[in-house]
């Protein structure tokens, strides 16, 4: 008790034993997240309350006779002993807590570090490198690495351990985050003020036990490493669901993709019977195949988007485009299912929006089609009714689209599942109504993207109103009645009659390179009616070989093919300097219609997209548009 009170401060270091004797006593049968941890962390407290020791008794071993110099250099030198495996120990830790993947070479250089500095330190009594003890003075006196020996290797591990924190830092949970800072602040406070004070106090493992207690309370206790196991283990889940929901949708792409392939060839040689029969039954029979086969093709277009968006694939394309076009194009499209089921089709739009507009035209596009395409389906008698309005400021318009019809409606309780995907609600009234259950999911999905929203309002059994919200940006002043007025103007029959007719190719040579037998076919059949003559190629690496002998005029490459691919054949046939075929116009023959897929396929470098299924207008316009550049 005398010694306590002749040295007050002692206090402090018999309160710091005691939290960390706590510490061992509590962690010793702990069951921690993980074995190496769990060492890493005992070993941090056993260090720590060693230092706490030796700083304790030292001021005692201070006022032995001279004859115990050496003993009282030696407990001096094992204070920078402790202080810097207790920083080790504890960087080890972070590394084991934040499953850090350090790589060997830091390890054996972590070693070596420690390894060097504790010889260097237990040397100290006899070479005094640190410090020494002065009788005059009864204290010790600082020699030239004092510091660079008995303080950096300590504040290099704390550092190390900082490091592995950052690296971790978004790997961990709030609580993890708080005390890890914590526990540092009062180290390298600890580290820090130590040599400032000469060996008055010794606080370094004071304030180390106080964060290492701190570390403890926070996320070493039973209950805690309960609740932080329950996380992982629901993170774990999570990201075991994301990856198979990501596996899921590229088996979905690749499937969709897969299925194209045979039915561009059925529809571009039933495109070829409807073009060359003059048998009215055989026309009607291919007519009633290309309905099926296009309603097949919406169909594979659904899942392939849905797959796409959530793959996170789907990317939002800005271009500049004629609101007008787009309207009439679904007031046709539309007026004529809805002239089909007897069905008033309204189009009540305001003519004073402006036309030109800067957006995501072909999302759009699907966004209002799905929409369109879902009231007629779901509406038996009465009318569809399609309505946009708009708030114009100086640079953009705030849209509003509103579909409403008087079908079926849509039950309260179904209400909250509409936008799920394969989802179809109220089953016993739409299990005769064909589609997939996907068409709101994707609208909904575009939207989120396009930063734009959806409400749904119905009454079932007397009809539902759809609004859509969007925002665009405005590229000219314009408006749709005033485009309307320029176009009527400006019309000239003549000219749209022959930029979609067939093109006389005469004495040209085009070149279909197709893994596939059946689509180079079709294709064949296509362009031999442009009267160019056609050759062909099943084996890309062939093509390349034969392209750099004979020159043609048009070059039309499938993109999926084995041994090389159509961007790839393009991209060596661009840097072939001496080929005939160099800057003959090529163009890619692609299942990929999407706006981004053209704009790659435009940045690898192709002249034309050409889309399959073929359809023939799409064929003439392409090969006119080529012809006249």
């Amino acid at each position: 008790m005398d010694f306590i009170l002749r040295y007050p401060r002692i206090s402090y270091e018999m309160a710091a034993i005691i939290f960390d004797s706590i510490i061992i006593i509590y962690s010793w049968n702990q069951s921690l997240r993980h074995v190496k941890t769990a060492k890493a962390f005992k070993a941090t407290a056993i260090s720590c309350l060693l230092l706490v020791l030796s700083e304790v008794s030292l001021p005692y071993i201070l006022e032995l006779d001279s004859s115990f110099d050496l003993l009282k250099a030696f407990v001096n030198s094992i204070q920078f002993f402790f202080a810097l495996t207790t920083m080790y120990n504890f960087s080890r830790y972070m590394e084991y807590y934040t499953l850090s993947n350090t790589s060997k070479i830091i390890i054996r250089f972590n070693i070596l570090v420690l390894i060097v500095s504790l010889a260097l330190i237990i040397s100290n009594p006899f070479t005094y490198l640190i410090d020494y003890y002065d009788n005059a003075t009864n204290t010790f006196v600082n020699q030239k690495y004092y510091i660079i020996i008995g303080y950096l290797p300590a504040m290099y591990f704390s550092i190390y351990a900082m490091y592995v924190y950052v690296r971790g830092f978004k790997k961990m949970y709030h609580r993890e985050r708080v005390a890890f800072i914590i526990t540092f602040i009062m180290s390298l406070f600890g580290a820090i003020a130590q040599p400032l004070l000469h060996g008055q106090l010794k606080i370094i493992g004071l304030f180390s036990s106080f964060g290492l207690f701190i570390l403890y309370l926070s996320l070493e206790t039973r209950d805690y490493n309960s609740l932080s196991e329950t996380m992982n283990e629901l993170k774990e889940a999570n990201e075991t669901a994301q990856n198979a929901n990501r596996a899921k949708s590229s088996f979905l792409a690749n499937m969709s993709h897969e299925i194209r392939t045979p039915m561009n060839a059925m529809l571009g040689i039933n495109e070829i019977i409807i073009n060359s029969t003059k048998e009215e039954n055989v026309s009607s029979y291919a007519n009633d195949m290309k309905i099926a086969g296009n309603s097949l093709l919406h169909i594979i277009n659904d899942v392939l988007d849905i797959s796409k968006i959530e793959a996170g694939k789907l990317e939002i394309v800005e271009t500049e485009y004629h609101l007008t076009e787009l309207l009439d194009e679904l007031k046709f499209t539309y007026g004529l299912k809805a002239q089909m089921k007897n069905l008033d089709f309204i189009f009540d739009i305001d003519e004073d929006l402006p036309d030109l507009l800067i957006g995501d035209e072909s999302h759009l596009r699907q966004i209002l089609s799905n929409i369109l395409s879902n009231a007629i389906k779901f509406t038996k008698t009465g009318e569809v009714r399609f309505s946009a309005f708009g708030i114009k400021s100086s640079t953009d318009i705030k849209f509003t689209f509103v579909v409403s019809d008087t079908g079926i409606g849509i039950k309260e309780e179904d209400l909250p599942y509409l936008f799920e995907s394969f989802k179809r609600v109220d089953m016993e009234n739409t299990r005769n109504i064909e589609g997939t259950g996907l068409g709101l999911s994707i609208t909904k999905r575009l939207l989120d993207n396009m930063d734009g929203k959806i409400s749904v309002r119905s009454s079932y059994g007397d009809g539902t109103i759809i609004t859509i919200k969007v925002d665009q940006f405005v590229a000219d002043d314009l408006t749709i009645r005033e485009y309307r007025k320029v176009l009527r103007e400006n019309f000239d029959a003549e000219e749209d009659k022959k930029l979609k007719s067939t093109p006389n190719l005469k004495g040209m040579k085009l070149l279909i390179v197709d893994d596939n037998d059946i689509n180079i076919k079709v294709a064949t059949a296509f362009f031999e009616l442009t009267g160019a003559s056609i050759f062909s190629f099943n084996d890309s690496l062939e093509a390349l070989k034969d392209l750099q002998k004979n020159k043609y005029d048009l070059i039309f490459l499938d993109d999926l093919m084995p041994k090389l691919s159509g961007p790839g054949l393009l991209k060596r046939l661009r840097g072939l300097t001496t080929c005939p075929n160099n800057q003959t116009p090529v163009v890619i023959m692609t299942a990929n219609t999407n706006v981004e897929d053209k704009a790659n396929y435009s940045n690898m470098g192709f002249d034309g997209f050409l889309a399959k299924p073929m359809q023939m207008e799409e064929v003439n316009e392409l090969l006119n548009t080529l012809l006249n550049t």
